[in-house]
């Protein structure tokens, strides 16, 4: 839900300045929220930035615009798109995009990170690309999510 979305990024500065943190927090939003709404929600990214979290761009699918985040240092990081990562070995376009988007990422010191590894093969070919961490059923099975988060 688009409209949820942008709700959750206008709610997200209150919330936030109550928190006394004593810890970074780290958001994620997806690349084509982030790029669809980043005006809308520069408030929130503001606030981001001035209690010393980070947003992490999810579901990159190509680098087409990852220069543009040099603009947005709380931005520190980068995780593919399920779709780049699945059956990579197969997928040799896939793999020149992956190495696109390491590439842009480096420029501006940005890790990036794959999503949805489920074999070794395609772990080692993801390292071979620069891609720095990785998630999957290689790894383990999806943990349970939390039902209820509490902060005092």
């Amino acid at each position: 839900c688009v409209g949820c979305v942008w709700v959750c990024w206008e709610w997200l500065p209150s919330q936030i300045a109550e928190l006394k943190l004593s810890a970074k927090l780290q958001f994620e939003i997806s690349e084509t929220e982030f790029f669809t709404h980043r005006e809308s929600i520069t408030n929130a990214l503001n606030i981001i930035k001035k209690s010393r979290s980070q947003v992490v761009i999810d579901n990159v699918k190509s680098s087409e615009k990852v220069a543009v985040l040099a603009n947005y240092n709380q931005v520190c990081g980068l995780k593919l798109s399920y779709e780049l990562v699945h059956l990579l070995n197969e997928k040799t376009q896939n793999q020149k995009k992956i190495k696109k988007i390491v590439e842009a990422a480096s420029l501006l010191n940005l890790p990036v990170y794959a999503v949805g590894v489920e074999t070794q093969k395609e772990l080692l070919t993801l390292t071979k690309l620069g891609v720095v961490g990785a998630q999957g059923f290689y790894f383990s099975e999806p943990l349970q999510e939390f039902t209820q988060a509490v902060f005092n």
